[in-house]
């Protein structure tokens, strides 16, 4: 009986001390943590310049957009007619000349066709002119569609999702240590009971009768 009240007691020893240990060594575990990486990207972007359309130009006519353009950036024109059109991208100095004469051999970009994309990418930051021109003074041309835009690649911010460890605390230590008491108060409670309820031990009431 004394070994097993010796068992019950180092139970609630030890199940006391991993309870204590729990607050004052913690078990600990690693997790994976998300976290936000920036990272650096290039992304494309445009922005319109002007466009038109189901427009009828004249001998010797023509319609234009300016705009300033940063070096290192591309203006795209785009357009589609019934006959072979001009098109240009221009200083400021080849427009004046452009328009004095209706037409020019001083560029800065310059396509021909009644079809198709002009694209050049712009060395010096300036204002430019983007003309499209009917050439042919007896002719009219009819100009379905015309786009101009800008494109350049930039750099931009993103993040992703990456996994990092980290140590937590957990509460291991504080479960055996309540697991492991409450085995030791069970058994003991049981033995107690046990005790007190083993026939040879319990006690009979004895009556007296009175005397007469």
């Amino acid at each position: 009986m004394k070994g097993l009240y010796g068992a019950v007691l180092i139970l609630l020893l030890i199940g006391s001390g991993l309870c204590l240990l729990n607050f004052v060594l913690p078990h600990k575990q690693t997790v994976w943590e998300p976290v936000e990486v920036p990272y650096q990207d290039l992304e494309t972007k445009e922005s319109s310049i002007g466009d038109d359309d189901n427009r009828n130009l004249g001998g010797g006519t023509f319609i234009y957009w300016s705009v300033y353009i940063e070096s290192g950036k591309s203006v795209s024109i785009s357009w589609s007619a019934d006959g072979c059109l001009y098109v240009f991208v221009l200083t400021e100095n080849q427009f004046q000349q452009f328009k004095l004469l209706g037409t020019t051999t001083w560029y800065t970009a310059f396509g021909y066709c009644n079809s198709g994309t002009l694209t050049k990418t712009i060395e010096n930051s300036d204002i430019y002119y983007i003309a499209i021109s009917n050439p042919w003074v007896l002719t009219t041309i009819k100009l379905y569609s015309a786009q101009a835009k800008l494109t350049w690649r930039e750099t931009v911010t993103k993040y992703r999702t990456d996994y990092v460890p980290k140590e937590v605390a957990d509460n291991l230590y504080l479960y055996y240590g309540l697991t492991i008491l409450g085995i030791g108060v069970v058994i003991l409670v049981a033995e107690l009971a046990i005790k007190k309820y083993t026939p040879g031990n319990i006690k009979k009431k004895t009556e007296v009768e009175p005397a007469l």
